[in-house]
């Protein structure tokens, strides 16, 4: 599958036929710093905000999370996403307290 020829420089469209041919940006710079950084942007949104009752599960976070870190990173966005991490652990942590609790 190829983009539209008049596609072939549209970052998102070369980005939709690699993820759907299974193809992996980790470490190969295809994702550019803007793309990284709204990234990041979008993890820290959600985050913020996630709840126990969220019907996305922490594993596809966790998920996102990792392919974040398999780019490459300047120090402050490494910072941000140890910071998100660091997140992400304690709420995992805390759904499995909720839920020995519930038991």
């Amino acid at each position: 599958m190829r983009c539209p020829e008049f596609a072939e420089k549209n970052t998102r469209c070369v980005l939709i036929l690699s993820v759907i041919n299974g193809v992996s940006h980790a470490g190969d710079n295809m994702i550019n710093h803007h793309q990284l950084e709204k990234d990041i942007e979008h993890l820290e949104y959600v985050l913020a905000r996630f709840s126990g009752e969220d019907r996305i599960p922490l594993s596809y976070w966790h998920g996102r999370l990792a392919s974040v870190m398999n780019a490459d990173l300047v120090p402050s966005q490494l910072q941000r996403v140890k910071r998100l991490q660091d997140i992400l652990g304690a709420l995992q942590q805390g759904v499995g307290e909720s839920r020995r609790a519930v038991r």
